[in-house]
């Protein structure tokens, strides 16, 4: 393309816009690390380890199966694999999908999805929600303004908002479950024949259960007892927000 001087300066002319596209093929279990300050980034199949850094650019990361780390500051993140998982964004949202190994995933103001979790799930965001729709071996997530749902949850189970709404299912084997909330409302419903010994408890919200519970303290701020003579604690706690548990039957 050839431009004159004057074609330049005579205002009748715009530079067209130019679009880069770089691919690579490598072998599937070599390493790869990817950075870039505004464009996106993107892999397939790969089986090593694999780093991306991006500022504005999003990552797209399909059927891994190492180890992934993907980090940007304002683009969306979606990363699918059997391996581990360290994602971070500042401004986008994360969504994770079929994760095999442990999942590490904290954004600021973007929302949270996980799909078919296989392991451990450690989860944040300041202002935006939280939706998972299985956690098989355990769960900690929090966020301060954002809500958490969570579909089915088993093992260690660790949920906290500050001003934002729980919703949690709860199933077997359970371990240990702790959920609580500022001002924001909680409901936990326990799967069909699910034991356990529970403590409701709020400072000025309201308190409904429909569990078959043995009850051993019932006040206007608290609950406890056993449901089907169970011992794994599940303890529920909001400051103002109500708090209400249902299921747990034959």
């Amino acid at each position: 393309m050839r431009v004159g001087l004057l074609q330049m300066m005579s205002g009748d002319f715009e530079f067209p816009g130019v679009e880069v596209r770089l691919a690579l093929a490598v072998p599937r279990e070599l390493p790869v690390s990817l950075r870039s300050t505004s464009g996106d980034l993107a892999t397939e199949e790969l089986g090593g380890r694999q780093e991306l850094d991006t500022v504005s650019g999003e990552i797209d990361v399909s059927v891994a199966g190492g180890v992934v780390r993907a980090t940007t500051t304002s683009g969306n993140v979606r990363v699918s694999g059997r391996g581990a998982a360290r994602l971070r964004s500042v401004s986008g949202n994360l969504t994770a999908e079929d994760a095999g190994g442990p999942l590490d995933a904290h954004t600021t103001s973007g929302e949270l999805v996980v799909v078919a979790a296989q392991d451990s799930l450690d989860l944040g965001s300041v202002s935006g929600d939280i939706h998972v729709d299985r956690a098989p071996r355990g769960i900690s997530a929090t966020t301060t303004s954002g809500r958490i749902d969570t579909r089915s949850a088993s093992g260690v189970v660790r949920l906290s908002s500050s001003s934002g709404d729980v919703d949690l299912r709860l199933v077997s084997p359970l371990t240990a479950v702790e959920v609580s909330s500022s001002s924001g409302d909680i409901a936990v419903h326990l799967a069909e024949g699910l034991g356990c010994a529970v403590e409701l408890r709020t400072s000025n919200g309201t308190l409904d259960t429909s569990v078959p519970l043995e009850a051993s303290s019932v006040t206007r701020h608290r609950v406890a007892g056993k449901v089907r003579g169970g011992t794994t604690p599940v303890v529920l706690r909001s400051s103002s927000g109500d708090i209400v548990l249902t299921g747990g039957g034959s």
